[in-house]
């Protein structure tokens, strides 16, 4: 009967001393990054928050026009890795870490942020020469615009990227646009 109540008391206090330590162990600290992930529209905002959801990440928020995904995650759930790893894995690239091409080229043309940002850096290269208007230049356009009139449209396919500006002069993919 001695031994049971000392077997009692001992789990009572390996208990209790358990539940203090657990009590007092601090709460794991959430961390909050940011860097750059590739993509070009709100498709690619929608699929890349979609990718790092899961256990460990509190919030997620990628802007469009920066390229910045902001990440709240606790580091004792998740690693950055493993988060990175899953935006890779969803077609987008970060850094270093490229997505596999097979999967790029799945994503919806809008969202071939690949071909947009080289067709950007062209953009920035060429430059454009105002010159000011004279009457030369208006009868050279009044004779292009009558030549085009009169020339009749080929049935050729022409693929590519609408941009447009903002405010700031950066240029964002036009989603829905179309050329007639």
């Amino acid at each position: 009967m001695k031994t049971i109540k000392y077997v009692a008391m001992i789990m009572i206090v390996l208990t209790s001393v358990s539940a203090y330590s657990q009590a007092n162990q601090p709460a794991s600290k959430d961390t909050s990054i940011a860097f750059k992930v590739h993509g070009a529209c709100i498709q690619c905002k929608v699929r890349i928050e979609a990718a790092v959801k899961g256990k460990g990440v509190k919030s997620a928020s990628w802007d469009i026009a920066s390229k910045i995904l902001s990440l709240t995650y606790n580091p004792n759930q998740t690693s950055l890795d493993k988060i990175q790893n899953r935006i890779v894995a969803v077609g987008h690239d970060i850094g270093d870490k490229k997505a596999r091409d097979n999967v790029y080229n799945e994503l919806p043309s809008c969202c071939h942020y690949r071909e947009i940002e080289m067709l950007m850096k062209d953009v920035m290269v060429d430059t454009i020469k105002i010159v000011p208007i004279d009457t030369a230049t208006i009868k050279n356009d009044t004779l292009i615009k009558r030549f085009l009139a009169e020339t009749p449209m080929s049935n050729d396919i022409v693929k590519g990227v609408v941009l447009e500006t903002d405010k700031k002069g950066l240029f964002t993919p036009l989603v829905g646009a179309t050329v007639n």
